[in-house]
């Protein structure tokens, strides 16, 4: 099903979990080279945040700083977080540059800005970009590394059993769930390991969850809208679910464009 599972399943032979991870961290630095977000960081270039027009970022950015005025930085993630289940930096640098581009402000600032959005990697990531503070060696988006230097990066990757499974980090998660009045599942797949970590240890205040599940079937929809109400521990009347698999994540923003930010 998944690479993923495949190295759950070879848990207890640590060759097979290192190749594995060696694998996903080069698959993902080369797919960061490959996006429509990459720049040559070599030659000190900065994405064409144009090229990301269609996609599900700068439709999420917009519903952001609707209403944000600049003098009013400080609260521009004051609702707003994001849990990622991907190993890969799309957000954090999409989120850099539209922040400099829409407020005209330093790439300084709005670092520093960024350290207030709460972002969460259950899996891990490839590494922290240059402008981002926190342990380690830099790893610039789509870095072409080997070697040495991509071991260190795959070491940074969890597989399904080394999650983050106890501790503040997971206590952090549950609690921006158990808040969160809306939820929004993009291109989420709803496995039972992740929802497992999505779950809340008491009953949620969510009210309203809008999610994309192109390519599930009708039935299936039907499980996954209870297993969402089982994790927010919501019941019927209590949680409004959209749940739809004709849309993929850019349409799910503008069917529900004003929806999603009552």
């Amino acid at each position: 099903p998944s690479i993923d599972t495949f190295l759950d399943a070879h848990k207890d032979d640590n060759h097979v979990v290192a190749s594995g991870k060696l694998g996903i961290a080069s698959a993902i630095l080369e797919a960061e080279s490959n996006s429509k977000l990459y720049a040559d960081y070599r030659q000190g270039d900065r994405p064409d945040m144009a090229r990301a027009e269609g996609t599900w970022l700068p439709a999420v950015a917009s519903r952001m700083v609707e209403g944000v005025g600049k003098g009013d930085l400080h609260a521009l993630f004051n609702n707003v977080s994001f849990i990622t289940f991907n190993y890969d930096r799309c957000i954090e640098l999409f989120l850099y540059h539209a922040i400099q581009d829409y407020y005209g402000i330093t790439g300084e600032q709005s670092s520093e800005l960024m350290r207030s959005l709460e972002i969460r990697h259950p899996y891990g990531v490839v590494g922290r970009l240059p402008w981002q503070t926190g342990g380690g060696d830099p790893v610039p988006f789509g870095a072409e590394l080997e070697g040495r230097s991509l071991l260190k990066v795959s070491e940074r990757i969890k597989t399904f059993t080394e999650r983050v499974d106890e501790g503040d980090q997971l206590e952090s998660m549950k609690s921006l769930v158990q808040k969160a009045q809306t939820i929004v599942f993009l291109g989420f797949s709803f496995q039972a390991q992740n929802m497992e970590l999505l779950a809340v240890r008491n009953k949620g205040s969510t009210g309203r969850v809008f999610s994309t599940a192109f390519g599930f079937s009708q039935s299936d929809c039907a499980v996954i809208s209870a297993d969402i109400r089982r994790a927010l521990m919501r019941h019927d009347g209590d949680v409004s679910i959209e749940l739809r698999n004709s849309l993929k994540c850019f349409d799910l923003f503008n069917e529900y464009s004003k929806s999603i930010t009552q």
